[in-house]
């Protein structure tokens, strides 16, 4: 099978190395637990364009290099990329690429065949793409993501999806071939 990963929430806690950031630069004393929603404007206040530059800011930093992979993906990564063709489709933006690419090669090394950037929320007037449109090209049969959007997308197109559970993609209802998992292991028993 031929399976696409999302980065952020998914293979890398960047929520928590982004709250320690904005912290430590802006002297807010932000946690997990205020995150209902993903787009953090709506959390730190101020412009979508200035949360936008705030993220990028973080990505900019070192601290960006030292974001940790989510609890189990590390074990849970290795066993699917055995048995699966395994692709990360993330939003990040194309011009931090190299260095996600980097990161994953360190805690995922030779797990993944192919990178795809969706370029999600790019200042700079290049291009966005949906992550249906990635999986659509790349016959991707499954999207674990943390989006309730794009997996309710991939099962639109007669695709599955696993759904991360997050306070930000909560839903009373799941479209049929989506599937929530709360942890790596309920991944891995999805699949």
């Amino acid at each position: 099978m031929r399976i696409a990963i999302d980065v952020d929430e998914v293979l890398a806690d960047q929520l928590s190395g982004l709250i320690a950031f904005h912290n430590a630069e802006y002297g807010t004393t932000l946690q997990r637990g205020d995150f209902a929603t993903y787009r953090f404007w709506e959390t730190w206040g101020g412009t979508r364009e200035e949360a936008i530059e705030k993220t990028r800011a973080f990505h900019q930093s070192s601290a960006a290099a030292h974001i940790a992979p989510v609890a189990g993906a590390q074990d849970a990564v290795q066993k699917l990329s055995r048995q699966h063709e395994l692709i990360v489709v993330t939003a990040r933006w194309n011009d931090i690429a190299a260095e996600t690419q980097q990161w994953i090669a360190e805690y995922f090394p030779q797990a993944f065949s192919q990178f795809h950037f969706a370029n999600h929320y790019a200042l700079d007037g290049s291009p966005e793409r949906t992550k249906l449109e990635i999986c659509q090209e790349i016959g991707a049969d499954l999207l674990v993501d943390d989006s309730l959007s794009n997996v309710t997308d991939m099962a639109y197109a007669g695709k599955r999806g696993i759904l991360f559970d997050y306070p930000w993609n909560q839903s009373d209802e799941l479209p049929q071939g989506v599937l929530r998992a709360r942890s790596w292991s309920e991944v891995l028993r999805s699949i």
